[in-house]
């Protein structure tokens, strides 16, 4: 996906976010229509994204069933905990509606 004016590629959820300069209601109709498009483009990634933290989550599940260092097993579980966090964000993600204020799109705000 080529970049868009109003989003802004996350590192941590691996996927653009909504970066309005100014509220939505205030952008002109085509400039609506383009990120309502690259939104629902980019909302239905959304649920393949969960699908490989999930499976990172199972990876480190069978790390921890086959071993007894206790160090490994607290990194697996802290990786899973920030796996979990993640998936929990990008469900929050899929329910925003493009029509929103910046302010509510705020990405520290979720």
């Amino acid at each position: 996906m080529t970049q868009h004016p109003y989003f802004r590629h996350n590192d941590r959820l691996s996927i653009p976010l909504p970066a309005f300069p100014h509220p939505f209601e205030e952008m002109a109709p085509t400039d609506q229509e383009s990120v309502i498009a690259v939104w629902e483009a980019i909302r239905a990634r959304i649920p393949d994204r969960i699908q490989e933290l999930e499976q990172t989550i199972q990876v480190h599940l069978e790390s921890i069933s086959q071993t007894e260092d206790w160090e490994q097993i607290i990194s697996c579980f802290d990786e899973i905990s920030d796996m979990a966090s993640r998936i929990a964000e990008l469900n929050t993600w899929q329910r925003v509606d493009p029509h929103l204020t910046h302010e509510t799109l705020d990405e520290e705000s979720i």
